[in-house]
């Protein structure tokens, strides 16, 4: 954390899977994500469902319950919705940046 970022914390994961290839969002692209706790509706973000692996997808919440919503090509990917009294569900952070990668390399 420096004061050139904004005082702002960012990681980097790199995709797993096809999910939100339609927002351009491939299988080994390397994402930049801002760490926050909260993220607003229609927003992608990093999540943690029940204390298991990360996902990304678009985040919306109302209420106690979370969408989190695929943009793919795929239609085998569907909208995953919880309901936080049943569900713990923890925003990582919002992804900021796409490294886009072909054969695992940075273009």
């Amino acid at each position: 954390m420096t004061d050139l970022n904004g005082g702002q914390e960012y990681f980097a994961l790199r995709v797993k899977g096809d999910s939100m290839n339609a927002a351009r969002i491939c299988d080994g692209d390397l994402i930049i994500v801002c760490k926050q706790d909260v993220v607003e509706n229609g927003q992608i973000a990093v999540v943690m469902v029940d204390g298991d692996d990360a996902t990304v997808k678009r985040f919306r919440q109302d209420g106690n319950t979370v969408t989190l919503i695929p943009q793919s090509y795929n239609p085998a990917h569907a909208p995953q919705i919880y309901n936080l009294k049943e569900t713990p569900i923890k925003v990582i952070g919002k992804v900021v940046k796409v490294e886009y990668t072909i054969d695992g390399q940075m273009l």
